[in-house]
């Protein structure tokens, strides 16, 4: 009704809901339909129930702390006072509202920054472990390769210890075959002699 023109109704529409909202105790819903209710007035050619109403919400937004509702009612208010011919006035709640709307986009800005901020960390610490993963990997490589290489040595020298072994055993075995043949040879030339 507000768009179209017919201002009286759109009062109606607004006052309603600021009663139930007034009941429930819901603040921020209460100081937006305070700030729809004054611009209605405003645009039905009553701009000093504009101001009371509007003034009502900006104390109750202040309350708030809530710079998305401030700016509005700012604005609606400079709006109320600029119908009323209070230019002052006017000038203080639009500049109001511009240092509002600069510190909510100031805000926006900082925790955008604060958010890239925080992925760019998380991803650093994605790189950072996957990094660590795969030295962990390539270390756990180096170990198992080293182990296999000292089983591999240990087989080498187990071989080479066979091979020792029967070495010796063979050249043992010669040489108890050598000495078996020398006596047997000695006793068969001490029986020569005598005979």
């Amino acid at each position: 009704a507000d768009a179209v023109g017919d201002h009286a109704e759109a009062i109606a529409r607004f006052t309603c809901p600021r009663d139930s909202y007034e009941a429930l105790g819901l603040k921020r819903q209460l100081a937006k339909a305070l700030r729809a209710l004054g611009a209605a007035q405003r645009k039905s050619g009553r701009p000093d129930e504009a101001v009371a109403t509007l003034g009502a919400a900006a104390a109750l937004a202040q309350t708030l702390g809530s710079a998305a509702i401030d700016a509005p009612i700012y604005r609606e208010l400079a709006a109320a006072h600029e119908a009323r011919g209070d230019w002052r006035a006017a000038l203080e709640f639009e500049r109001k509202r511009s240092a509002t709307e600069t510190a909510m986009l100031d805000e926006r800005t900082r925790q955008k920054i604060v958010a890239l901020n925080e992925r760019s960390d998380a991803e650093r610490h994605a790189r950072e472990m996957a990094l660590l993963h795969r030295e962990r990997a390539v270390q756990e490589a180096e170990l198992a390769q080293a182990r296999w290489e000292r089983y591999g040595l240990f087989a080498l020298l187990g071989l080479g210890g066979v091979a020792v072994y029967a070495l010796v055993s063979r050249a043992r075995v010669k040489l108890v075959a050598e000495r078996r043949v020398a006596a047997e040879t000695r006793v068969a030339k001490e029986a020569a002699e005598r005979a």
